[in-house]
């Protein structure tokens, strides 16, 4: 497999700077809107026509020289030379001040992509901006009918990123063993300001100790640039970044800390807790028991994101105060066939509970048993359990996933057709609180 390169540069492909936009602009005639003037004049080529909004959404609070059965399509592309055929990325902008022209916030990143030989475009929804903000999210909200092959992504609210190979996707709760044949990924960068993604908007939560907006852009250049390179570009080498972010260490800032997730769609759940509240259980249709040594453990719909609205799904709480607590995952080997997969993979995460030193890591010791033989190894060589991300209001709780590779069990004697018992043994640390989540054997 050829080397991966660092996905930020820029690429050996010229383009060109596109305005697409509605014929009959006429946003010079209303002086709030100065900022929209440049879509008075449209490229020839790229004259575009309106779309009628009216049946989901309302015009935000501002004046616009149009109504909702009418709106412009507008915005701003960068356009590859050549014949192509060339992939084809959006971006659309959240929520802010209607007066701010927020489209040309991604015009960096649309300008990398294209060097990248990649149609990048960056639309004009401001008309969705204001206080119309039911209405307004579920306008953004609304499926695009684009291709299923077509990778979604969303910068979301305040410092993460959050990708799927479809656009809009929805996890079926009732059935979360089935797969929808796509894989999904996030990735929680500490100190970043949501503002920050968009070049023209002012940071959020100045002066908060937020990363620098030069490294934060630096940040979603080497993420999206590596999802690009791999689903839209079909260059396999930087799958690893989408699966774990330590595979960009050598691209991002040097301070950068971040917390990443990951579900293939091929995998088979051990325990995905999403059965109800209570003491957890083995996930059909793996066949096994749980059980529980100087530990609470207990399943709730926890608002890990301090969100402050209603909960949809189960994660597992797991309280210590002995270093000889211990959740043992007892299963039955002929009903999960591990073998057929390549990792052992689930989340954990710590919470903000006293009984967790603030900013110090979390860590405990997993246990993976055959009949014959046992693998023990530090969660923290996998992956750092950090205190979350407090740098801003209460934190959010985002928990990490931790992939173990079946080939290192296998090169200790430890058979993956045999395993028997997955153990989080707790005793790195003399109490804590963590959550778990999706233990499961997947690719």
């Amino acid at each position: 497999m050829t080397r991966p390169h660092d996905p930020s540069v820029p690429g050996p492909h010229t383009f060109d700077a596109v305005i697409y936009a509605t014929a009959g602009n006429n946003y010079a005639a209303v002086p709030p809107l100065a900022l929209y003037v440049v879509y008075d004049n449209p490229d020839p080529d790229y004259v575009t026509g309106t779309i009628d909004i009216s049946d989901f959404a309302n015009l935000g609070s501002a004046p616009w020289p149009f109504p909702n059965t009418a709106v412009p399509i507008n915005g701003q592309l960068r356009v590859p030379h050549g014949h192509g055929p060339f992939p084809l990325v959006l971006f659309a902008h959240g929520n802010h001040d209607p007066l701010v022209d927020s489209t040309p916030g991604y015009i960096c990143l649309c300008e990398l992509l294209a060097s990248h030989s990649i149609i990048a475009g960056t639309i004009d929804v401001n008309f969705l901006n204001g206080w119309e903000l039911g209405r307004e999210r579920r306008a953004r909200d609304r499926p695009s009918g684009a291709p299923e092959a077509v990778p979604g992504l969303e910068l979301d609210r305040r410092s993460s990123a959050g990708w799927q190979d479809r656009p809009h996707p929805r996890d079926d709760l009732a059935n979360p063993t089935v797969s929808d044949g796509r894989p999904k990924g996030l990735l929680w960068v500490y100190k970043a300001d949501h503002n920050q993604f968009n070049s023209v908007w002012p940071p959020e939560w100045s002066p908060a100790p937020v990363l620098p907006r030069a490294e934060q852009e630096k940040i979603a250049k080497v993420y999206i640039g590596s999802l690009a390179q791999a689903k839209l570009l079909d260059h396999d080498e930087y799958e690893a970044v989408l699966k774990d972010h330590a595979a960009a260490h050598a691209w991002l800032p040097p301070l950068t800390l971040c917390i990443s997730q990951y579900q293939d769609p091929q995998r088979i759940f051990v325990q995905h807790e999403q059965e109800g509240p209570g003491f957890p259980q083995i996930s059909l249709p793996v066949q096994g028991v749980v059980l529980a040594d100087s530990v609470a453990a207990a399943r709730g719909l926890f608002d890990l994101a301090n969100t402050f609205g209603p909960q949809f799904t189960y994660t597992l709480q797991l309280n210590w105060n002995a270093v000889t607590a211990k959740l043992l995952m007892n299963i039955d080997p002929t009903t999960c066939a591990a073998n057929r997969y390549k990792v052992l993979s689930f989340r954990a995460g710590q919470s903000v509970d006293p009984a967790n030193a603030m900013d110090r890591d979390q860590d405990f010791t997993l246990e993976v048993s055959t009949a014959m033989r046992t693998y023990a190894a530090r969660v923290s060589s996998f992956h750092r359990l950090l205190y979350p991300d407090t740098a801003v209001s209460a934190g959010k709780i985002v928990m990490q996933t931790i992939r173990v590779p079946l080939d290192a069990l296998a090169d200790r004697g430890v058979d993956p057709a045999d395993i028997r018992t997955i153990t989080l043994s707790l005793d790195r640390r003399p109490s804590g609180s963590i959550y778990i989540g999706d233990v499961q054997f997947s690719g």
